[in-house]
């Protein structure tokens, strides 16, 4: 029942994304770094290098796992954002860039939700559970 939930999910995200833009728009390579980075560094920081392996085996270990990289990832999505503020705001001399770079500003925590959805959905505990 899962992987047809994510299937919807994944249908419903991208059918907007395609019916409203380009999905083009949604790409920058440095946001996703941005928050890619950290999710995969919060694996072996919190549960060590056996964190990868549990990530591929049922259970509660896989679960915690997920929840870290989860939470990290909107964790470095809103770090993220935050720093493209700051650049975007020393940049104010161009009026023209401000859309253009509010958008890529945005994409970070776009992709920290995006991990966060998916790694909740795959866990194997009920969203909102300690």
């Amino acid at each position: 029942m899962k992987i047809i939930s994510l299937l919807i999910i994944v249908s419903a995200i991208l059918g907007t994304i395609l019916v409203a833009s380009s999905i083009g728009a949604f790409i920058d390579v440095p946001s996703l770094l941005t928050v890619i980075i950290p999710v995969i560094a919060s694996i072996s920081a919190k549960h060590g290098l056996e964190g990868f392996k549990e990530l591929f085996r049922e259970g509660e270990n896989q679960s915690k796992v997920l929840h870290t990289m989860g939470v990290t990832a909107i964790l470095s999505g809103a770090i993220g954002t935050m720093i493209g503020f700051i650049i975007m705001l020393g940049n104010l001399s161009d009026q023209s860039a401000i859309g253009p770079a509010l958008a890529i500003v945005l994409l970070t925590i776009f992709y920290g939700l995006l991990i966060f959805l998916f790694t909740t959905l795959l866990s194997t505990k009920d969203f909102g559970e300690k």
